[in-house]
């Protein structure tokens, strides 16, 4: 979830004055960095550049920014514009849950301003020459955070605010809903150029993350007539780890969610080797949707046993959990053991682990063990009795309910803007944190089919 958005840019790009109607849009706290520490040093940003020297500054406006990062939000963030330039608030400006929007404005129409700014800091030589050096400098930067970018030349405050909420609250103007885009399978294609120029397009668009479905093998169904799944050898999977391996680099600004592997018909020890790995290329971008599967023909040939999966997969959890945050594990379960091993690199943190299931034993499962839910199917009494009850359960376990996410998938291959927008309406009521469209099995024809779908979809919920 969207814990706070700040805003960045060169000095005079109009951070505090679109901070302050964001913040207002939203029913957001603002904070604007030099306004704070003015009041908690009781001087003048200018006056305490002179006092304290400009690199001192620079520190004292970075040390502010990440302790407002580090409260829990949500909140509006002006940040100074020296920021950028720390190593730390890069980092922490990159973390899921802070969504970075970069004002971009001419070095030259900044400079007029500073006549009128007498707040501002000295300047050892003319405002144009240095904003412009400033500009070449940071630009990189700004870039690195891969963030909402808006031009703001031409533009008044309230146009700028307008185009931010349009990108960061794609849903009903409520940043603390994400919605993302389900990768096409089984209808993208085997180009890898065609892949490119999707996910591509969702990072463009403005959606926060990426979710792809997981498969291995595809049964041969000719002699199989009660085949149970959707699935058959004929549907293409691209593998998921391989997958997001390649997509870490071509859309960094991207969330990439495993939605669901199928987690016990592969090694534990591999997963959490990879899944490591996933995030570290992604710097933490990444959450691990697991499920059990249905696909018997799948867990025979990968030499796993299909008729325990659902206790093993508990063990499986246990078992990543420790080897993402422990350089040694020590292990003897019931279906792993590990002697005194550990993965290196480690991922930094405990990588969120979602459960997807539909029967009444996955979702108690979800609840007592999983950072998220993936409905499937509701149980008896429709999606808000089983909402309840998954809520009931998360709470019997002694945990809070409202810190489990919940995402659901919206069907936008057919049906009208209006049904869209009912649909995610009708979950955001359920509670949902996370929504994701999908265009599958509607027709659609190649990437560029699914490109134009996912952007008539977002104009319709934005």
């Amino acid at each position: 979830m969207t814990r706070h958005v700040v805003l960045v840019g060169l000095m005079g790009a109009g951070k505090t004055t679109v901070g302050r109607g964001l913040a207002e849009a939203l029913g957001w706290p603002f904070t604007d960095s030099d306004a704070a520490i003015e009041r908690d040093r009781g001087s003048t940003v200018r006056a305490l550049a002179d006092e304290i020297g400009v690199e001192a500054m620079h520190e004292l406006e970075a040390a502010h920014l990440l302790r407002a990062l580090a409260d829990p939000g949500p909140s509006v963030i002006a940040a100074a514009a020296s920021t950028i330039d720390d190593p730390a608030c890069r980092a922490a400006l990159s973390e899921p849950g802070v969504r970075t929007i970069w004002l971009e404005a001419d070095p030259s129409v900044l400079a007029r301003r500073f006549d009128r700014k007498r707040h501002r800091p000295r300047f050892g030589r003319a405002p144009a020459s240095l904003l412009a050096e400033q500009a070449r400098e940071r630009e990189p930067l700004f870039r690195s955070l891969h963030p909402v970018e808006i031009e703001t030349a031409g533009k008044d405050p309230a146009e700028v605010v307008e185009l931010a909420l349009a990108r960061i609250a794609p849903v009903g103007n409520d940043a603390t809903v994400q919605l993302g885009v389900v990768f096409p399978q089984t209808e993208i294609g085997a180009d890898p150029g065609g892949v490119r120029a999707f996910v591509e397009a969702v990072q463009a668009i403005g959606y926060d993350h990426l979710l792809v479905y997981d498969h291995v093998l595809g049964a041969d169904v000719s002699n199989r007539s009660d085949w149970p799944g959707p699935y058959t050898s004929d549907h293409q999977f691209h593998e998921l780890f391989v997958l997001f391996g390649y997509l870490a680099a071509i859309v960094p600004g991207l969330e990439l969610v495993a939605g669901v592997l199928v987690l016990p018909q592969r090694q534990t020890a591999l997963v959490a080797k990879q899944a490591a790995e996933v995030d570290i290329l992604t710097a933490g971008r990444f959450r691990l949707g697991v499920g059990l599967g249905w696909n018997y023909v799948e867990y025979e040939a990968l030499g796993e046993d299909f008729g325990n999966r659902g206790r093993r997969s508990e063990e499986q959890i246990e078992v990543l959990r420790r080897l993402w945050t422990e350089p040694i594990v020590d292990f003897e379960g019931r279906w792993h053991r590990i002697p005194q091993a550990g993965i290196n690199p480690l991922p930094g943190r405990s990588i969120p682990i979602w459960i997807g299931g539909s029967a009444e034993a996955a979702i108690r499962r979800a609840a007592r063990v999983a950072d998220g839910f993936f409905p499937q199917r509701p149980l008896e009494g429709g999606w808000p009795a089983t909402l309840e009850r998954f809520r009931g359960w998360v709470a019997e376990a002694g945990r809070d309910p409202a810190a489990i996410g919940v995402e659901q998938r919206i069907d936008v291959s057919g049906g009208t803007p209006d049904d869209w927008r009912a649909a995610v309406e009708e979950w955001r009521e359920l509670g949902a944190t996370h929504i994701s469209v999908t265009t599958m099995r509607g027709g659609l024809d190649g990437p560029d089919a699914h490109i134009e779908r996912i952007r008539e979809a977002f104009e319709a919920l934005a």
